[in-house]
């Protein structure tokens, strides 16, 4: 099966880790999976870095800018994004954290009926509003998550709690809760020479 996954980080970067991780399950299984994603993000201090490919994950890269002003890196990514969708046809959509260039994968859904999965791990709007982001950048993201939520064919939550408030709110709407975890690939050896897992994590 053919699937396209967009994400709104740098695949490199921790706004990417979750898709990336689930990509590369997904090429064990058989599947061929495509990654739609900018190669410079705030998190990376909005510096390119290329990407081919990712453990079987093929990524593309629209042509965005890479300035510190988000709203112009957009202006460019969108048109090229939307191109890239409609060349690979995928059979199913993954949208991760939904913003203006990642919300982009519903368009396959208006033109060939594919279907769309919503991933969240988090509600969006309510981190950029306690990181101080400008009322109109919430707004934005705020929509782009409503938008998601409604027209999604199914939801994939990280939490309890989000799988709780989107049952609640569409009942009738397949829901998988698939948690953040470690990723096993990343071991050291112990100092008694035994393999060992550092996982680092927050709680809050």
């Amino acid at each position: 099966m053919r699937i396209v996954m967009l994400a709104s980080g740098s695949p490199r970067s921790d706004m990417s880790a979750r898709p990336v991780r689930l990509g590369r399950e997904l090429v064990k299984n058989g599947h061929e999976v495509f990654m739609l994603a900018p190669s410079a993000d705030r998190r990376t201090g909005f510096r390119r870095e290329i990407h081919n490919a990712t453990d079987g994950v093929t990524v593309i890269i629209p042509f965005h800018l890479a300035t510190k002003y988000a709203t112009i890196n957009l202006i460019p990514y969108i048109p090229s994004a939307l191109l890239h969708m409609i060349r690979l046809q995928a059979q199913i959509v993954y949208v991760y954290k939904p913003t203006p260039i990642s919300v982009l994968g519903f368009v396959g859904k208006v033109r060939c009926s594919t279907r769309v999965v919503l991933d969240m791990d988090d509600l969006g709007r309510e981190v950029m509003l306690r990181e101080g982001n400008a009322r109109w950048k919430v707004a934005l993201v705020r929509w782009c998550e409503h938008f998601a939520e409604r027209h999604s064919d199914g939801i994939v939550a990280a939490s309890s709690f989000l799988a709780e408030r989107y049952h609640a709110l569409y009942p009738l709407k397949p829901l998988v809760v698939i948690p953040n975890g470690a990723d096993s690939s990343l071991t050291m050896t112990s100092p008694r020479g035994e393999p060992a897992i550092v996982f680092l994590g927050s709680l809050n």
